[in-house]
């Protein structure tokens, strides 16, 4: 008499906390999007800066290998990055300071590969993160008369730090679908006074693909040699 068993090949993968659901999880494949579009007003000390922020990532990311060392998925993005910040000083004239910048955020800024993960928390929240979040800005400074008085390059996260996004897994299923918000109290960006509130919206759909089933075909015991 021939027996069955089904079983899912789990060699080498750690426990995890998350829903144990997760564990037969092989690659996600899908999309990540980070936005920030904002206008507001800050003032200290007689001096007011105005705001106007706009940035975003659009990704399309594959993660395909799990890293122990991260205990996370691993794997690859692309898709365009985007800077274009202003900010208008209101002391004298005025002055207005730009930043701008756009990339195609498989690369970093040294050229290697940028690579994305996901992961999930000590409280059971997946989140995503970038070994690199920043890409080539150009700053400018302009003058009342719109005269450009310094210009140089740098260097600025497209998105902040990730795990300010961390949330809760679905309660069924595999596949991650959603949004969310994140505030940033008292933050600058481009400027010197903090802004009381900068919003950030990020959304994700990512498809699940879980690992192979294998069939394991268990003779009798006495057709076992002795």
């Amino acid at each position: 008499m021939r027996k069955t068993v089904w079983c899912l090949l789990v060699v080498g993968l750690p426990v995890w906390s998350q829903p144990a659901r997760f564990r037969q999880v092989e690659q996600w494949q899908g999309t990540v999007t980070v936005e920030l579009t904002q206008r507001c007003s800050a003032s200290m000390g007689g001096m007011t800066e105005n705001y106007d922020y706009k940035r975003s990532a659009r990704m399309q990311v594959l993660l395909n290998r799990y890293d122990p060392r991260a205990e996370a998925w691993e794997g690859t993005v692309a898709g365009p990055g985007e800077i274009n910040d202003t900010t208008v000083v209101q002391i004298g004239c005025g002055v207005t300071n730009t930043l701008k910048g756009s990339a195609d955020l498989a690369k970093d800024t040294s050229g290697k590969a940028r690579k994305f993960f996901l992961t999930f928390d000590s409280q059971d929240r997946f989140y995503f993160f970038a070994s690199d979040l920043n890409i080539a800005t150009k700053a400018e400074v302009k003058d009342c008369q719109g005269r450009v008085t310094t210009s140089y390059e740098r260097t600025d996260p497209v998105i902040p730090a990730m795990e300010e996004f961390a949330v809760a897994p679905p309660v069924q299923g595999l596949n991650l679908i959603g949004s969310t918000t994140v505030i940033y109290r008292n933050a600058t960006l481009n400027g010197m006074i903090p802004a009381a509130e900068v919003v950030w919206r990020v959304s994700w759909d990512l498809t699940a693909k879980v690992l192979d089933e294998v069939e394991l075909t268990m003779e009798p015991e006495a057709s076992y040699p002795r």
